[in-house]
């Protein structure tokens, strides 16, 4: 396929957006309404049960942080969804640019992604369980707002099962139960990947398989923060926060303690400021005092 192919009589190619594993994914425009949309090409023969199971994971989802499914439709070419165009950066680029982000950006997206981790922890009949949060499937859009993508590993926790049906995950963030033969993942697995994120966003490195702790303590508050990290870094899953929810409270901790920090450093700030302004008039007045006193003593 090329620039300007009209797929499935609807959608013009615009671009190549990019290319994996299972495919191509190509920004489209629909030729009726004019809008644009991420369209995710699967040739045939990469066609598989895990994207069957993507897609029908997608459509029962409805958050404004995850990609929303809006059409499906095949061809002798292979299997096309159209999804959301999310316009943005991934943070594994902002990683590249950055190195690493201070505490309270840190904190700010770790309650972020907490909150879309909840909402697929609880989808009903069955949670999703999303196995792959790594900083490049997470795009910061041009509204400062994070979202989720790249389903394809994710799937439907089904609490009767006593192992996964397939193996997978990213090595450097995946939990030990993703990466052995019989392992079982459930809400506590994301909750580890969760944390291997948080720890690269905040340290500007990949954490070691047996985790324990940061050697890159920038100040208190990165150290209390690493705290919830070992803890969502736990070999064994018993051993981890069991919800989310149990993560975004201890967060909210973090949370107030850097907005007093914040509060009080404008406040010195503020009374460094005054203080100046002050010194500033008392020597104004003292060197016109001295100069007056001068003209008259002549």
């Amino acid at each position: 396929m090329k620039i300007g192919d009209i797929l499935n009589g609807k959608y013009r190619i615009e671009k190549l957006l990019g290319k994996g594993g299972t495919g191509f994914v190509y920004l489209c425009t629909n030729i009726e309404l004019e809008n644009k949309w991420a369209v995710k090409h699967i040739p045939a023969e990469r066609i598989n049960i895990k994207t069957i199971s993507e897609i029908e994971i997608l459509k029962r989802l409805y958050h404004l942080s995850l990609p929303k499914i809006i059409d499906v439709f095949r061809n002798e070419q292979g299997l096309f969804i159209v999804e959301s165009n999310i316009e943005g950066i991934a943070l594994d680029k902002l990683l590249v640019q950055y190195g690493s982000f201070g505490p309270d950006r840190v904190v700010s997206w770790f309650m972020e992604l907490c909150d879309i981790l909840k909402y697929l922890h609880s989808v009903r009949p069955r949670p999703i369980i999303y196995r792959d949060m790594k900083p490049a499937n997470i795009i910061l859009t041009q509204g400062n707002r994070l979202v989720l993508v790249d389903f394809g590993i994710s799937q439907e926790l089904c609490r009767y099962a006593s192992k996964d049906s397939f193996l997978a995950g990213t090595n450097a963030y995946a939990a030990p139960e993703q990466l052995i033969k019989g392992g079982k993942t459930d809400q506590r697995t994301d909750i580890y990947n969760l944390g291997a994120t948080m720890y690269q966003l905040l340290n500007g490195g990949l954490p070691k398989r047996k985790y324990a702790g940061s050697r890159f303590n920038k100040d208190k508050y990165a150290a209390r923060i690493n705290g919830i990290i070992t803890k969502c870094m736990e070999s064994n899953p018993e051993d981890r926060y069991q919800r989310v929810t149990d993560i975004q409270q201890e967060l909210r901790l973090v949370k107030n303690a850097l907005l007093v920090n914040k509060a009080r450093q404008g406040l010195v700030f503020k009374l460094e400021a005054v203080l100046i302004v002050i010194l500033s008039i008392v020597s104004y007045f003292t060197a016109v005092m001295g100069i007056m006193g001068s003209n008259l003593n002549n």
